[in-house]
């Protein structure tokens, strides 16, 4: 067979040993013996055939053939002739393509159907830095910020109670993708933090889940957290991840593999960061909002600063921000919501979930940015479905409150997936009854947590834990760190902006929502004996310019204006 024998031997060898040697670590770190998922193995190898490596093992076996023939090789001149052969070539061949003879043998049959017209394929998209008080249908109506979203929502179903499980990506992301509070999934820190830098392997997700079951997985990321290197790649058949991408070059990336899967149901999960500071959007929409006056430039270290005292800006810099995010808001409307409706009217079968991670605070406590509390304008997040004709679902405005950690489990119960039971039970409950009754249920108390240390705008409060039900909020101070026992106590039906601090006056209240959390079982100490990784220069300089790298220091005593001091709440 000569040199092309050789050059197909190269080629197999590259894509059979490298694919199965990264589905064998997959399977490894993971649990898929223990849960029912040990065919994973095979779809992961399956999926990657490795193209970028199939064209360098030609190469390299082309310069390799190329030297035999002008250097006078004895014993590697032979070991070439004889990987050229059929025999050696053919064995290599059948084990590289084996995996795509077993993946599909071993696939489980998908007994999921919508009325009998056929398999659903679920696309779940986070827009990051969204807070719902300025989304349209929430009620928003200062500045057009999202007419096709809110067209989609008067179309299907909207949730104006859907609480964030943190105040920023990672972890928020998190417990989208597990159904688990960032204490149990651990994917909660920074570099600087000293806790988990990333999602454990033997974490189970909602992508393999769907992969379990049958579905072909897929993702595209333009948020540095959300990446291979932070474990999020875990469970999907195809993750590509850029921080340059826009939401347009993104959508372009969705698209091809949405055109590679249509052989068989897809799960899809879209991370759009466009909305995340400097706030620059692109094109026409810069300048749409935020054209009457001069504003800074928020970063990592210019947050850093204003923060620390070191700079400042006027209250017109911080309304332009405020406007030139809104612009970014509504950039990701026409792009987003545009793209949706089209894959919508392309595929009947298809439901769309689109919710965001976190908001977005403009000195509603004396401080910008996230990550650093607990307030609403930073948990309070949209959450969306959207669906096509095959799908019998009621349309509505959904008024009752419910942790964003309960989608993962709704999204099964659509799909008709069970979750095993010998998988971590997952934290979060379906409200799939709601979408097909049109009927609204009472409100979940909702738990959120940030091991962020605060910022010396709010005093350096320290890691925070909440707790959301009914009329009231508590949020409180980890109780495993040294600043544990200050609290916050808001009558959010009387304070929405969360404004006064009733914990002193109300111990009562304070004392029953605090046993509540606790009782919970979702109020956990964060395991400290974290995964050591190396981080790349390049995705530390990433972190560092959209704030996830540096933690703010400065004076714990000072309070900015609007920023509620915490107060002393000891446990009785």
């Amino acid at each position: 067979m000569g040199i092309l024998g050789f050059l197909l031997f190269s080629m197999a060898l590259s894509s059979a040993s490298v694919g199965c040697w990264r589905a064998w670590q997959a399977w490894s770190a993971g649990e898929w013996s223990i849960t029912g998922d040990g065919h994973l193995f095979w779809e992961s190898w399956a999926a990657d055939p490795g193209s970028q490596r199939l064209l360098q093992a030609a190469l390299l076996a082309l310069i390799l053939w190329g030297l035999s023939k002008f250097i006078k090789w004895q014993l590697p001149h032979k070991i070439l002739r004889y990987f050229s052969q059929r025999s050696p070539v053919g064995l290599i061949l059948l084990i590289a393509i084996c995996p795509q003879f077993f993946a599909p043998a071993l696939r489980p049959h998908i007994n999921s159907s919508i009325n009998n017209y056929g398999r659903p394929n679920v696309l779940v998209i986070t827009l990051d830095t969204v807070r719902l008080d300025h989304v349209g249908w929430a009620g928003f109506d200062e500045l057009p910020t999202t007419p096709m979203l809110d067209k989609l929502a008067q179309q299907g179903a909207a949730f104006t109670g859907a609480i964030s499980q943190s105040s920023w990506t990672k972890p928020a992301t998190g417990t989208i993708l597990t159904g688990l509070v960032p204490n149990k999934h651990q994917a909660i820190g920074r570099p600087t933090s000293g806790t988990n830098l990333k999602l454990p392997a033997n974490v189970r997700t909602i992508q393999d889940a769907f992969a379990s079951a049958g579905w072909f997985t897929s993702a595209v990321s333009s948020n540095p957290n959300i990446s291979s290197q932070f474990g999020f790649s875990q469970g999907f058949m195809r993750f590509a991840e850029d921080t340059s991408m826009c939401a347009e070059q993104l959508l372009t990336i969705a698209d091809d593999f949405i055109e590679d899967t249509k052989h068989r149901p897809w799960f899809m999960y879209l991370h759009l960061n466009d909305a995340h500071y400097p706030y620059l959007a692109p094109g026409k929409w810069r300048g749409k909002f935020a054209n009457k006056g001069s504003r800074g430039l928020l970063t990592g270290p210019t947050e850093r600063d204003y923060r620390n005292r070191e700079s400042s800006w006027t209250a017109d810099d911080i309304e332009q921000m405020r406007l030139a995010w809104c612009e970014e808001l509504a950039y990701l409307d026409a792009i987003v919501g545009g793209w949706v409706e089209k894959q919508l009217n392309g595929d009947p079968n298809l439901l769309v979930v689109i919710v965001a991670d976190h908001g977005e605070e403009f000195l509603d406590h004396g401080d910008l940015g996230h990550g650093h509390t607990l307030n609403d304008e930073l948990l309070k997040v949209p959450l969306q479905f959207a669906w096509g004709r095959n799908w019998d679902l009621q349309s509505g405005l959904y008024s009752q409150q419910l942790p964003v950690m309960d989608l993962p489990a709704t999204l099964l119960d659509l799909c008709s997936i069970q979750w095993p039971q010998t998988a971590t039970p997952l934290d979060g409950i379906s409200f799939a009854p709601v979408l097909r009754s049109g009927t609204s249920t009472e409100d979940r108390p909702a738990f959120s947590e940030t091991e962020s240390p605060g910022s010396p705008l709010s005093g350096m409060s320290g890691p925070l834990r909440s707790w959301c039900k009914s009329d009231w909020k508590w949020i409180e101070t980890s109780p495993w760190s040294p600043q544990a026992n200050r609290g916050w106590l808001y009558e959010i039906t009387n304070d929405s902006n969360e404004q006064q601090n009733l914990c002193s006056i109300n111990p009562l209240v304070v004392t029953k929502l605090r046993q509540e959390m606790r009782n919970s079982g979702l109020l956990n100490q964060v395991d400290r004996s974290h995964i050591q990784m190396t981080i790349s220069q390049s995705t530390q300089e990433e972190l560092a310019a959209l704030g996830y790298l540096d933690e703010a220091s400065g004076n714990i005593g000072y309070f900015a204006p609007n920023a509620v001091p915490w107060q002393e709440c000891s446990e009785e």
